[in-house]
């Protein structure tokens, strides 16, 4: 029998198995793998979509908001005006162009809501129109703009609505707060007037009428119907009338100021009431309020109303209007009294102008003797008389008076009266009379007095007689005048002082002359003085001073002569 082969055995060299294949990890892997490009693609899909997005809404917004139906446009479309809003619901584009035209249209309506509430304001406030009025025709114009936008979007609509209601009722406000102010000012010009009515008139309505019928009226007297009634309960009644009415208004400053006028008033009638009173006879009723014995039973009345403060206050207001009237008569009859002066002035001047051409003044005489019957028997004493000469020292004074400034009427008329003044120089006098009241003629004159006479004085009459120089001067001074009138006759609008000057140069002379002048013109005074026995003839120059001093001289006259004693004391 064949021998069994050997079982095989195992030689200690292991063969290696086939691996197997995991499909699933590998999947996995693979999707590992995969995974970040997928998300790289799927980002890179977004960012185009975004940007298509957002350059849709972009192009639909302003598409929108190009196209957006204006409010006439929305007013005039027949059939469903959904169809004027550009856009749609269902595209980015069509959602952005809707959104913006929405926007936009409620923009231009909220303006041109604003603008009609504006005028609105302007024609209420020029009609006072009445806030139910103005509350209508505000939400008429807040309804007609809402109802467009109800019928394309609600929300928008809403919106609008909830803004211009803010901006309708801020116009209510403002108009009512505008009609509130117009009332109060209605209120207190009404208030005014009736405290006006009170105070300054007469109220029909009113029991006891204005402050003036209660002053006219005086205190209620009783009777079987009517209880006593005085002044001041009547006063009082008024001005609570005026409290009242004031209050009513609400202001402070209008209730002090109508109180204080009403006041003022009461004050004023009690005042005008006393001086009333007192200026039919001043001297008996005087005494009457100081001894407080009033006869007068209406007056007594008013004086009882009055405190005591009040009664001072009437006194001392009565007592002015007393002097303010005794000097307004005075005023009067001063000015009637210079007028008679003037009027009587140019007749005299009339008449000796008319004596020196032979011509007939009786008629002029006969009203001088209405007027002036001193002028009168003055000037009729010279006619009758007839033939008067001129008294040289006469006429030298009347002439430095005159330019001194002091020429009256009355020395002119004095010294024509006395025969001292022929006729041709009466009517030369009165001539400067009238020329020394023009200011500019006696500045004038001043000037040239100063310059050729400057230490004579008027109150001096015996230095004329005395130096032939201060004569020649004072006819050199006299003649200038006489000249300066005549001129001013010719051109009443002569520069006066401008025509001296020339003729006054050709008299002047030094200083160092004017000085020896004046020591030798008051050492003739002094001799003068000395030889009429006037002061001592051991006299010093004081002595001369003191007696200047002591006479009824003005004080330009004793300065002026004085001036000169003091020269003679160096």
């Amino acid at each position: 029998m064949a021998e069994r082969l050997k079982r095989y055995r195992p030689l200690g060299v292991s063969i290696p198995t086939v691996p197997t294949v995991d499909y699933v990890a590998t999947g996995r892997a693979q999707a590992r793998a995969m995974a970040p490009i997928q998300r790289g693609l799927d980002s890179m899909t977004d960012f185009a979509l975004k940007k298509f997005e957002e350059k849709a809404l972009i192009e639909g917004a302003e598409y929108g908001a190009q196209n957006a139906p204006t409010k006439q446009q929305l007013q005039d479309a027949q059939g469903d005006i959904e169809d004027l809003v550009p856009g749609d619901q269902t595209t980015v584009f069509g959602r952005a162009a809707r959104k913006a035209a929405l926007q936009s249209m409620t923009t231009n309506f909220e303006m041109s809501a604003r603008e009609q509430m504006v005028n609105l304001r302007i024609q209420a406030q020029q009609e006072n129109m009445d806030t139910a009025t103005f509350t209508e025709q505000s939400n008429a114009i807040i309804d007609g703009y809402t109802s467009t936008l109800q019928d394309i979007s609600p929300a928008a609509a809403l919106n609008f609505r909830a803004t211009m209601a803010t901006v309708g009722n801020s116009a209510l406000l403002s108009h009512s707060n505008k009609l509130l102010e117009e009332q109060r000012r209605q209120d207190k010009v009404t208030a005014s007037d009736n405290v006006d009515l009170i105070i300054n008139g007469r109220p029909d309505d009113m029991y006891f009428g204005s402050l003036s019928d209660i002053f006219e009226q005086g205190s209620t007297a009783k009777s079987a119907t009517q209880d006593y009634v005085s002044m001041v309960e009547k006063i009082e009644m008024q001005r609570l009338s005026v409290i009242d009415m004031a209050t009513e208004i609400g202001d402070p400053a209008f209730l002090s100021s109508k109180l204080k006028a009403f006041d003022e008033k009461v004050d004023e009638l009690y005042g005008t009431s006393t001086s009333g009173w007192l200026n039919q006879a001043p001297a008996e009723r005087l005494h009457q309020l100081s001894t407080g014995k009033i006869t007068d039973t209406r007056f007594a009345d008013i004086w009882s109303n009055m405190t005591t403060d009040q009664q001072q206050k009437s006194s001392l207001y009565a007592r002015q209007q007393l002097r303010d009237i005794e000097a307004t008569n005075t005023s009067l009859s001063q000015a009637a009294e210079r007028k008679r002066t003037k009027t009587s002035e140019s007749l005299l001047v009339t008449i000796a102008d008319k004596r020196l051409k032979n011509e007939d003044y009786a008629e002029d005489l006969q009203q001088l003797k209405t007027i002036d019957g001193s002028a009168w028997i003055d000037i009729s004493s010279q006619i009758r008389s007839d033939g008067a000469i001129d008294d040289p020292s006469t006429v030298a004074n009347l002439n430095l008076a005159s330019v001194d400034g002091m020429l009256t009427m009355d020395m002119v008329r004095g010294a024509y009266s006395r025969g001292n003044l022929s006729n041709p120089t009466f009517s030369n006098m009165l001539d400067k009379v009238k020329s020394g009241r023009n200011e500019a003629h006696r500045e004038a004159m001043t000037f040239v007095k100063n310059s050729l006479l400057p230490d004579v004085a008027v109150a001096d009459l015996t230095i004329l007689s005395d130096d032939s120089d201060t004569k020649r001067l004072a006819r050199q001074v006299a003649d200038i005048e006489n000249r300066l009138i005549q001129a001013v006759k010719v051109n009443p609008d002569l520069n006066r002082f401008d025509f001296v000057q020339p003729l006054v140069k050709a008299f002047q002379v030094t200083e160092e002359d004017v000085l020896a002048k004046k020591t030798a013109s008051a050492q003739s005074r002094f001799d003068s003085l000395v030889t009429q026995g006037l002061i001592p003839k051991d006299a010093t120059p004081q002595d001369a001073i003191d007696f200047v001093n002591s006479q009824d001289y003005t004080q330009t006259q004793k300065d002026s002569l004085n001036d000169g004693y003091k020269l003679l004391m160096d």
